[in-house]
């Protein structure tokens, strides 16, 4: 059974630094290699530009803006 994905609810493309990001921005299941389990809501509105390692997180990846 597939799970329901609602992360898209709370995505703000004008806030969010995840489309800018190097880390691969998933924008269809709102992962990356710094949450392949799925990008916190916080960072996901905009609220949080995950600057440091969230407490908890499986790694030290953070925001990276990509190269132009």
């Amino acid at each position: 059974m597939e799970e329901l994905n609602d992360k898209h609810q709370f995505f703000n493309p004008y806030k969010a630094s995840c489309q800018t990001c190097r880390q691969g921005f998933d924008l269809i299941n709102f992962t990356c290699k710094a949450f392949p389990g799925g990008i916190p809501v916080r960072i996901l509105t905009g609220n949080d530009k995950h600057l440091t390692p969230e407490k908890g997180q499986e790694n030290s990846i953070v925001y990276s803006p990509k190269s132009l």
